[in-house]
């Protein structure tokens, strides 16, 4: 009878004692601001009535538990002329200490810059269409009309894209927002 006790107690003391050290040593949880870099940015297609852009980020989640990127939205510019503005509607998964690549597409009218300057600049036409070129052509637009070529050729190559916008995440009860502003010379 004492060894059944004894037994008993001693599988009593080493239940206590793995249930304690399995309860015990959590690592608290703190959700992050997400890291956004951007990648690239390039024409999809371009043309003489419109051009598409596509920008490619990285974001990486530098917290230590999976995060939903739950709202992803920036504004493109080309030099220093805002081109697009873009809300990326899909939810992505990104594991602790992870990152994923996503990417945002822009449809940018070569009528809608030319109105722009037309309506908002007090620009005739002709001024408007030649104050457009140089961003078109750096955007991977065609020439839009051969009498167009001299100002055209003058455009020199290169171009810097500027991009500014929010990253939302959420993860175990928590939200966290990163507001970027990235720039890349090509």
């Amino acid at each position: 009878m004492r060894r059944a006790i004894m037994i008993a107690m001693a599988v009593l003391s080493l239940s206590t004692l793995v249930l304690a050290a399995c309860a015990g040593g959590t690592t608290p949880v703190e959700v992050k601001a997400p890291q956004v870099a951007l990648s690239e940015v390039y024409a999809v297609f371009g043309g003489k009535e419109s051009t598409t852009i596509q920008a490619d980020f990285t974001i990486k989640n530098p917290s230590n538990v999976e995060v939903k990127l739950d709202s992803f939205e920036f504004t493109l510019a080309c030099e220093d002329k805002n081109v697009g503005y873009v809300q990326n509607p899909n939810d992505y998964y990104i594991p602790a200490g992870g990152e994923i690549a996503v990417s945002g597409v822009t449809v940018v009218p070569f009528s809608n810059m030319v109105a722009e300057l037309l309506m908002g600049k007090g620009m005739t036409s002709g001024d408007a269409t030649k104050a457009v070129l140089p961003y078109w052509k750096k955007m991977g637009g065609v020439l839009p009309a051969d009498a167009l070529k001299p100002v055209w050729d003058e455009v020199p190559a290169g171009v810097t894209w500027n991009v500014s916008g929010t990253a939302y995440v959420m993860g175990d009860g928590q939200k966290q927002d990163a507001r970027f502003t990235l720039s890349l010379k090509r």
